[in-house]
């Protein structure tokens, strides 16, 4: 974990993986019950590419080899009438546990 930003005003904490390492919210949750918090909801903002996996599409992080599951929504439906294959997801990280699912807010090329 790198660039860690925390404000306690907004109840929120912003950070980056760095290549290679994988998203685990389980970690992340441990470490804000164990300041005293409560964990909330993890967004995330992360650029890869859109992949088919057993019969669904998966996004895979750059620089990873972490795959999450893309929930059906509005969001995904326009992604995939577009057709693009590499974007930038904000997306709601979905699950506690491997595997995890992405809920898509929003996309870029």
């Amino acid at each position: 974990m790198k660039n860690l930003n925390v404000s306690l005003e907004k109840a929120e904490a912003a950070f980056s993986l760095a290549p290679g390492k994988e998203l685990k919210p389980e970690v992340l949750r441990k470490a804000v019950s164990e300041a005293g918090f409560t964990p909330r909801d993890i967004f995330i903002t992360a650029r890869g590419n859109v992949v088919t996996g057993d019969g669904r599409l998966l996004f895979q992080a750059a620089g990873s080899s972490q795959h999450f599951s893309l929930v059906e929504n509005a969001e995904l439906s326009k992604l995939k009438s577009e057709g693009f294959k590499e974007v930038q997801l904000d997306a709601k990280v979905v699950g506690e546990k491997a595997p995890l699912s992405l809920e898509i807010l929003g996309y870029k090329k």
